[in-house]
């Protein structure tokens, strides 16, 4: 990386996007922290929520994807730090309606572990 050549608006969206990033890592850090440890032999995924209807539900899985599986919807988020930032990133940038939805709902599921 050439810093050299980063412009004074590549430097000011860097410091935007600065804090997408370490929310990413933080939230991998602490999915990481709470289920490292969650899976039994042969188990390939846990539930790590749902609602009191049972008609939605979130689920993680043993190679660290979560799943959202709503009524109506479904969303995959692989929790690795780049993955989470991109999800977080298109939320950021209004890409489109359901970028949002979906890193509402991730980082509800985030705010559920800091809670536990």
């Amino acid at each position: 990386m050439d810093i050299d050549n980063f412009t004074a608006s590549d430097l000011l969206l860097i410091a935007e996007l600065t804090p997408l990033a370490v929310e990413a890592r933080e939230a991998h850090d602490l999915i990481h922290e709470c289920f490292s440890h969650s899976f039994g032999i042969g188990e390939e995924k846990i539930e790590v929520w749902h609602d009191r209807d049972m008609n939605n539900f979130e689920y993680l899985t043993k190679d660290g994807v979560w799943q959202a599986r709503y009524l109506h919807q479904s969303y995959d988020i692989p929790c690795t730090v780049e993955d989470i930032y991109k999800c977080f990133k298109a939320a950021y940038f209004k890409e489109n309606y359901e970028d949002g939805l979906i890193a509402q709902y991730f980082r509800s599921f985030v705010s559920r572990l800091k809670r536990s």
